[in-house]
């Protein structure tokens, strides 16, 4: 909705790791730790190190991500993993990289809504 901006600060995520992934019906919530976290409404994708589709959100919509009852294969590729990297293409999308070389990349693909916040900082994209 805002777009992603070309200054977008991702300096207190690198050197942190993933300690919890929740899937809820709209979102996809990333926290590092209680005060460090990202939520996600809009289009993502985990490539691994060779730039290959380990998964993506379904149709942009988390929602239909979560219709499956199949818990993600995806998950422990990002748990307990530490971010190394972070790279913006502004407005479209950022991707944040992983020790283990996978990328996590989210767009903000919305004009009418939000597609991602970022805390501490109260970033909304």
């Amino acid at each position: 909705m805002y777009g992603v901006p070309k200054d977008l600060d991702f300096s207190a995520f690198i050197g942190e790791t993933v300690l919890q992934v929740a899937i809820g019906p709209h979102d996809l919530q990333i926290t590092i730790h209680p005060d460090l976290h990202i939520s996600i409404w809009s289009r993502w994708e985990l490539r691994d190190i060779d730039g290959n589709m380990v998964d993506q959100s379904p149709d942009g919509s988390i929602a239909s991500f979560c219709t499956s009852v199949t818990i993600p294969t995806w998950l422990p590729r990002i748990l307990n993993r530490t971010f190394i990297r972070l790279e913006i293409s502004p407005p479209e999308w950022f991707e944040l990289e992983f020790d283990t070389g996978d990328r996590l990349r989210v767009y903000d693909d919305s004009p009418y809504y939000e597609s991602c916040s970022i805390g501490p900082a109260g970033v909304i994209i």
